[in-house]
């Protein structure tokens, strides 16, 4: 879960009522066209959706102009959803430009999760709801407070739509910790795609959806959108639109360990919360086994230590396994992106952890191609030259008072 998520306090409730077997269960499929040829590496069952053109935005450096590139040159209608919107300097540049589209008959409607934003003043929002930008807020916290654990969960996505013609989906958020410390953000290393083509009316009609599941009754009966455009193109990146409900096991999970136990050259993967379930675990080590290229790209340091610590308690197994662990030398990798055979990418919103596997709405993207995937594997090789490997020997002789941190955040792993 993002580190803003986790620092929210507000769901933290054992899982056990979700077993980590129900991951096995491959998601329902959309209504979409299926691409001719699906990828070997993708379950029977899950739509392909294809004609789509597809651009890796390697970092946020990259990712968040394009973004704000794309809300200026807005004709119809912006979309957003983010978890968090700060009210630092990103964030009001992302507010200024949406109330300008606004101001010029751009239908602009932003949903932000409550608690991911809570540190945002009201009047931020405010403000952007006088210059004509409509904004909602994602489960409030006093829903928690009222009704426990059933509303525990939060909207974790991270998805920009303009005109029905473009999307980004990615990791990053709206704030400064990811902006470049030349501008003075904290430089967080995360990552996004641009999609254009027939994905984007299935990503257009995701986000309506949450939408209307936040009006109240009499809104919801007289609220209108602006339709937009419809989406076509002749591209050649089929996509897979992985979305989770609120409490209970979406489909990434099982698509991800399909791929994985059907590798047969690498699977990459960066994380910066790692808490992956059993049978996940127990794929990757097969495929270490059989000769893959098995990589795992994490943190050095988090902004959630305690995270962390719970996440290194398996790493002494992924060494035994033969799998390669490189912990990011930076501030924090924040980045949610796997390359497979350079075939099969995914980027989006989800941790390989309990709370976005089982609890929390999110949204990946898998990505089928080789053009891609070679683009995806470059900015991983770029990674890990910025990284350290850990070191077996080094790792096993940590101290008992370290092992003992590990052990006891561990057991601790589906509150964190």
């Amino acid at each position: 879960m993002h580190d803003q998520d986790r620092r929210s306090g507000v769901h933290r409730r054992t899982l056990s009522r979700f077993r980590f077997r129900r991951l096995d269960r491959t998601g329902d499929s959309d209504s979409s066209p299926r691409a001719p040829d699906a990828d070997p590496l993708c379950p029977p069952g899950q739509t392909i959706i294809a004609g789509n053109d597809a651009e890796l935005l390697a970092s946020a450096d990259e990712a968040l102009p394009r973004m704000l590139e794309a809300i200026r040159g807005a004709t119809r209608t912006i979309d957003v959803e983010m978890y968090c919107f700060a009210d630092d300097f990103v964030g009001c540049r992302f507010a200024r430009t949406l109330a300008e589209r606004a101001e010029r008959g751009v239908a602009v409607r932003v949903l932000v999760d409550a608690a991911g934003s809570r540190a945002t003043p009201r009047s931020f929002f405010g403000w952007m709801s006088e210059h004509g930008v409509r904004v909602r807020g994602v489960n409030p916290i006093r829903k928690f407070l009222l009704h426990g654990g059933l509303c525990r969960w939060r909207d974790h996505r991270k998805l920009v739509v303009v005109d029905g013609a473009a999307a980004f989906v990615g990791g990053l958020n709206l704030s400064r910790d990811y902006a470049p410390a030349r501008e003075g953000g904290c430089g967080w290393r995360d990552a996004a795609v641009r999609v254009t083509g027939p994905v984007v009316s299935t990503l257009s009609a995701s986000f309506e959806r949450h939408w209307h599941e936040e009006l109240k009754g009499s809104d919801r009966r007289t609220a209108s959108s602006v339709a937009p455009a419809p989406s076509t193109g002749s591209g050649d990146v089929p996509v897979m639109v992985l979305e989770s409900r609120p409490l209970g096991p979406g489909p990434f999970a099982s698509v991800f360990r399909h791929a994985v136990e059907r590798a047969r050259r690498r699977i990459w993967i960066a994380s910066p919360y790692f808490l992956p379930p059993r049978s996940f675990r127990r794929a990757l080590r097969r495929a270490a086994g059989r000769g893959v290229d098995v990589r795992i790209l994490v943190p050095r340091t988090s902004d959630c230590p305690f995270v962390l610590r719970a996440s290194q308690r398996s790493y002494a197994y992924y060494l035994r396994s033969g799998i390669r662990l490189f912990e990011w030398a930076g501030v924090m990798m924040h980045s949610k992106a796997a390359v497979v055979d350079g075939a099969w990418s995914t980027i989006g919103s989800y941790n390989i952890d309990p709370l976005s596997l089982l609890v929390n709405r999110e949204l990946n993207l898998v990505l089928l191609g080789r053009d891609l995937g070679s683009r995806f594997e470059a900015m991983f090789e770029q990674d890990f030259a910025r990284s350290g490997e850990v070191d077996a020997a080094r790792w096993t002789s940590r101290g008992t008072m370290r092992r003992l941190a590990e052990h006891l955040c561990s057991a601790f792993r589906v509150f964190l």
